[in-house]
């Protein structure tokens, strides 16, 4: 009789925690970003502040973040499906772009406070993009073309 009163407390038991007898409790989850994530937030960020650098490269990125220099080409090319200069180069010319239509500054004197190596660089890789010189897309969009 014990061994019966043992295995009825067991069964009752059991059906118990089957019989859906849950509780809920309220907390707030733990946030986390992955690595991915803030490195490519840092990476963006860093290149933002300091597009006008000539010297910006992978290699300095490298210097100043610590990221890889692979990982940093393959975090932008993940997010934008760009390589570095490309990248960069986009960034560069969106703002000449706003820089000849908005101000009357030296088409060359823009091409190097950007950081473009040179003139000859810059008017290359502009027409390249938007398939017009500089000097005509500021006549086409600006007061100061004339």
């Amino acid at each position: 009789s014990f061994v019966i009163i043992i295995f009825i407390l067991i069964r009752k038991s059991r059906k118990k925690r089957e019989s859906g007898q849950s509780f809920t409790i309220d907390y707030t989850p733990v946030e986390l970003s992955s690595y991915t994530d803030m490195d490519t937030k840092r990476l963006i960020a860093y290149i933002m502040e300091n597009y006008t650098d000539p010297d910006l490269s992978v290699k300095k990125l490298y210097n100043q973040l610590g990221i890889p220099r692979r990982r940093i080409a393959l975090l932008i090319k993940k997010k934008y499906h760009l390589t570095f200069k490309q990248f960069l180069n986009k960034i560069r010319l969106t703002e000449a772009a706003r820089l000849l239509k908005e101000t009357d500054r030296n088409i060359t004197e823009i091409a190097l406070i950007l950081g473009f190596s040179s003139a000859s660089y810059f008017f290359q890789v502009f027409k390249s993009a938007y398939t017009i010189s500089p000097s005509e897309y500021r006549k086409k969009y600006t007061r100061y073309g004339s």
